[in-house]
């Protein structure tokens, strides 16, 4: 963890390329962690533990093609820290200042912050839809600079994200729904960095009493 006044930034911080938002932004916290089966996590064990298959869909006019598919379970970002022993909390505001508080408290505090922000409004992405439920990871910010250091399942390196396109990404009133700067907090074993390469082993094979 490395801090100042005016910047601060959670490292080393592990990131792999993932096929989902999601499953891709825990994976990597899970391995943060040090939580992992005889090693770091799969993008697959992390989908399997949190009981994330599923299957909705949306119909609108709004959208093309107008029909959007989800294959995983809606509850993902909460139902996996929490079968984990983790006090797992979805925090949501409609005030931006606040917003920003919670997330930066997290980071001075040592711990990156998973949160949801609107794919159009992050410029690294380059994309034309607008869908605000995209997880992503934050793990720094510079004041000086004015960019927060986000970590996205679709790109292998750290990104600069200006903070006027954070705040637009977190504020998005889009399709599903508003983003209403939300984020997702952790106590218990996802809230500090100790490798226990064998705790989940260990955790699911215990007979319950």
């Amino acid at each position: 963890m490395t801090t100042s006044h005016a910047a601060a930034r959670v490292s080393p911080y592990p990131h792999r390329i993932g096929g989902h938002c999601g499953s891709g932004a825990l994976r990597d916290l899970l391995e943060w962690a040090g939580l992992g089966w005889d090693g770091p996590p799969s993008e697959g064990l992390v989908f399997a533990l949190g009981s994330a298959l599923g299957l909705s869909y949306v119909r609108s006019v709004d959208l093309f093609p107008p029909l959007y598919l989800v294959g995983r379970g809606g509850e993902l970002e909460l139902d996996l820290p929490r079968r984990l022993g983790a006090a797992a909390e979805q925090r949501v505001t409609d005030d931006p200042a606040e917003g920003w508080s919670w997330v930066r408290a997290e980071i001075e505090g040592g711990r990156p912050v998973m949160l949801w922000a609107d794919i159009a409004e992050l410029p690294y992405l380059r994309v034309k839809l607008s869908m605000r439920r995209h997880d992503i990871v934050l793990i720094g910010f510079d004041d000086h600079a004015q960019v927060a250091l986000v970590v996205d399942n679709d790109r292998e390196d750290v990104q600069e994200v200006p903070y006027e396109a954070l705040a637009r990404a977190r504020s998005s009133t889009s399709f599903p729904q508003p983003t209403r700067h939300t984020l997702y907090t952790s106590g218990g074993p996802l809230s500090c960095r100790i490798w226990r390469p064998r705790r989940l082993r260990h955790s699911l094979s215990q007979p319950k009493r």
